[in-house]
């Protein structure tokens, strides 16, 4: 009810009293070997990632 009312109605994201949940990022979830084979591949390396965004020359 509270997430139709927010949808339809415009009404508060969060209940009085409710919070949102503190996410560990330092920690990162392990999947299972078919998943990441499905989505690709494992997760670029801070090295990859830093060729993927430099700017092309």
């Amino acid at each position: 009810e509270h997430i139709r009312r927010y949808m339809e109605e415009g009404g508060p994201p969060l209940q009085p009293g409710d919070q949102l949940r503190r996410v560990n990022r330092d920690k990162l979830p392990e999947f299972p070997p078919e998943v990441v084979e499905v989505a690709g591949g494992p997760a670029l390396t801070e090295e990859e990632l830093a060729q993927w965004t430099r700017p092309q020359e």
